[in-house]
């Protein structure tokens, strides 16, 4: 199941926010390798976490977070227009139509779908198209890893490829748009077998 939060409610949830950063800083930080703020030594959070910025949290049968992503309206400021600008200059939007997808991260899932693909990634990714379709967003962006990127497509979770670039180890990252569609999220049920009752109501989020 996923829980949609927004970040003005980490007094009401905080018990999950603590484990979403937690598991970021495990996943970012210590397992990728990732150049990534940390705090307090147990935590990864940044500047995009903000009141306004949006989550989506995968929980497992227990309850217990297995993954989370990061959302951002591209009219506020955001991953693309800022840290990733040395990267891919001049790739940028704002328009609060398209929505940007950062820190998709799973932890400790052992559940897959029909796919074989962990059934936390794939509800996440159900996540991003239910959650855009509920709000009027008509694509999302994001910078991938290639592996990821494998996954994506696992999941029906077609993108437009905008730009790549190798790093320095090797791993090679792609800049995407998606575009959202009903037809898009219906591809992604039949691709994961997920029963498209995704994701929890949405808590008080703004227009």
């Amino acid at each position: 199941m996923i829980l949609q939060l927004e970040g003005h409610q980490r007094g009401d949830y905080g018990q999950y926010f603590d484990a979403m950063f937690r598991q970021r800083k495990i996943v970012f930080h210590d397992q990728n390798k990732w150049d990534v703020k940390v705090t307090d030594g147990v935590y990864e959070i940044d500047e995009y976490d903000r009141d306004d910025t949006c989550y989506l949290l995968s929980l497992d049968d227990r309850g217990q977070l297995v993954g989370s992503a990061r959302l951002l309206s591209t009219t506020t400021p955001n991953m693309l227009a800022g840290p990733f600008q040395e990267m891919f200059p001049g790739l940028s939007f704002c328009s609060p139509l398209i929505w940007e997808v950062t820190r998709f991260g799973i932890y400790n899932d052992t559940r897959t779908q029909i796919n074989k693909v962990s059934t936390a990634a794939c509800e996440l990714i159900l996540g991003f198209v239910q959650f855009a379709l509920q709000h009027g967003i008509s694509h999302v962006t994001g910078i991938s890893e290639a592996k990821v990127c494998r996954v994506y497509k696992r999941c029906r979770f077609d993108y437009i490829e905008l730009d790549r670039r190798k790093l320095a180890g090797g791993e090679t990252v792609i800049a995407g748009l998606v575009p959202i569609s009903k037809q898009m999220e219906l591809n992604i049920i039949a691709a994961t077998g997920l029963d498209g009752n995704n994701v929890a109501p949405p808590r008080h989020l703004a227009a």
